[in-house]
């Protein structure tokens, strides 16, 4: 009987699923709404990828369709203003513990004028944007690899024709940390006690 205690308490059993704390765009936890002209708290202007324009990003004053809230569109300045052409690498992290290979996912949807392309700790999620069509609706991504425990850094690469440009992303994600169910481990430790009382009365015998 301890045996087969012992092989249920050993038997893999992780954690339901867990959300990924990331954010998106002109929002303070994907529920409030920021203000226009205000410091996006979640993403920066990083220097990566040819990034012409660097430092915070700020929430835009409506000059493209309107988002679901609470969702709103970030741009490199607080006012309409031409932006130099180039790429404006929006950056933004989110952490992940110790989860099982294969269950990390984001999913949302964004859109960005121009177009643009979408980069998860360095390379290229295969998540991008054509420029003829960047800013006039929001197309849906699914990315479900490249994931890394600690740290992650998502970039949304945009390219800016001329003029104006700027940014919206609509984001969730969820993970299955492989950390052990509290169940499981006072099993495996009921298993062990069992299995060593068995040896136990057989040295005795």
């Amino acid at each position: 009987m301890a045996l087969v205690v012992l092989a249920l308490a050993i038997t893999p059993s992780f954690a339901g699923t867990q959300p990924i704390r990331v954010y998106g765009t002109g929002t303070v936890d994907n529920v409030t709404h920021l203000p226009n002209a205000v410091v996006d708290p979640h993403y920066v202007l990083a220097t990566g990828y040819g990034g012409v324009v660097t430092g915070p990003a700020y929430t835009e004053i409506g000059v493209y369709f309107v988002p679901p809230p609470p969702f709103d569109w970030i741009a490199p300045y607080t006012t309409l203003r031409e932006s130099p052409i180039g790429n404006y690498d929006y950056q933004t992290t989110f952490w992940l513990p110790s989860f099982v290979p294969g269950s990390a996912e984001l999913t949302g949807s964004w859109a960005a004028d121009n177009c643009g392309e979408v980069y998860l700790n360095g390379p290229s999620t295969g998540v991008s944007i054509a420029c003829d069509r960047g800013f006039t609706a929001l197309h849906p991504f699914t990315i479900t690899s490249g994931f890394q425990p600690g740290l992650n850094t998502l970039d949304f690469v945009v390219y800016n024709e001329g003029f104006i440009t700027g940014l919206v992303v609509d984001i969730n994600g969820t993970y299955t940390p492989t950390t052990p169910e509290p169940g499981t481990l006072a099993l495996l430790g009921s298993g062990i006690l069992g299995f060593g009382g068995l040896l136990r009365r057989r040295l005795l015998a």
